[in-house]
């Protein structure tokens, strides 16, 4: 039991859900949610993919060294 309420807990308070544009169902209940979180929510996807870009840019150099 302990275990399941813990899953519950989590799911319903600190996993963002891309369905509610990454709100947890508790903000969604409560109001939480601000203006504020979606822009950081938005730096935080924006930082995400200039690191991926950067990342797959030094395996492609890598890549073509190897042929």
């Amino acid at each position: 039991r302990r275990s399941i309420s813990f899953y519950i807990r989590e799911h319903n308070k600190k996993m963002p859900h891309s369905t509610f544009k990454f709100e947890t169902p508790f903000e969604i209940y409560f109001n939480k949610w601000n203006i504020d979180k979606d822009k950081e929510i938005e730096q935080i996807k924006t930082e995400a993919m200039h690191n991926r870009v950067r990342i797959n840019k030094k395996f492609l150099k890598c890549y073509h060294c190897l042929l």
